[in-house]
C-alpha cells in the first residue's frame, strides 16, 4: 500500500462470496500490523504517518480488530485534516465508513456514505472522480451486505462508469467482479 515497508505478506484479495477484503495470509498480516504499530512513533513526517495509520487501520479491519481499526483511522483523518489534506481525509473517511458496515452499523454507514458522496459531487471537480468511484464502490458493498442487491448494482454501475473514464484496469476489473457477483444474487431472488 505505501512506501513504508514491512517484511510480512500484507496482500489482500476479495472474498468471492462476501465481497470483503481478506488477507492472503492472516498470520503474516497480523505480524505485519504489529510491526507497523511498533514503528508508528518513529515516523516524523506527518503526511507519511497519516498514510501509514490509514493503511494500518485497513489491515486491522481485515483482521477483525475493529476497535484498533477505528482508532487508527480516526487518527489518520485527524492528521490529514491538521495538514489541510482534505481529499486524503475523505479517503480515510470512506475506509472508516466501510468499517461501520463491517461492524453491522448500517445506519451509520449509509448516512456517512450519503454525506461523503454529496460532498464529493459538490466539489464539481473531475479530479475527484476516482474518489467518487471509491465511495460508490464501497457504498455498493454496504448495500450488498444488507442484501439490497439492486441498490448495490446501481452503485457499482456508477463506480464502473467513473472507473472506465479513469482507465485503471485493476479498479475496473474489481468493480466488474462486484457487479457479476451481485447479478448472480439478483438472479437468485
Amino acid at each position: 500500500m505505501s512506501e513504508f515497508k514491512t517484511p510480512y505478506n500484507m496482500e489482500t484479495e476479495i472474498d468471492k462470496v462476501t465481497l470483503r477484503d481478506k488477507a492472503v495470509d492472516s498470520i503474516q498480516m497480523d505480524k505485519g500490523l504489529k510491526f507497523i504499530l511498533g514503528k508508528l512513533e518513529s515516523i516524523e513526517d506527518q503526511k507519511l504517518k497519516a498514510k501509514v495509520l490509514g493503511e494500518a487501520g485497513v489491515y486491522a479491519r481485515i483482521l477483525n480488530k475493529y476497535d484498533i481499526s477505528q482508532k487508527l483511522l480516526e487518527q489518520s483523518i485527524s492528521l490529514y485534516e491538521t495538514q489541510l489534506l482534505n481529499m486524503n481525509a475523505l479517503v480515510i473517511q470512506i475506509r472508516l465508513t466501510t468499517l461501520f458496515y463491517w461492524q453491522g452499523k448500517f445506519d451509520a454507514s449509509v448516512s456517512s456514505f450519503t454525506k461523503i458522496i454529496h460532498l464529493i459531487k459538490g466539489m464539481n471537480n473531475v479530479k475527484a472522480n476516482p474518489l467518487l468511484a471509491f465511495a460508490f464502490q464501497h457504498f455498493g458493498k454496504c448495500r450488498f451486505e444488507q442484501k439490497r442487491y439492486s441498490e448495490a448494482m446501481t452503485l457499482f454501475s456508477e463506480a464502473h462508469q467513473l472507473r472506465l473514464i479513469d482507465g485503471d484496469l485493476d479498479l475496473i476489473n474489481s468493480t466488474q467482479f462486484a457487479m457479476e457477483v451481485t447479478q448472480k444474487k439478483i438472479d437468485q431472488v
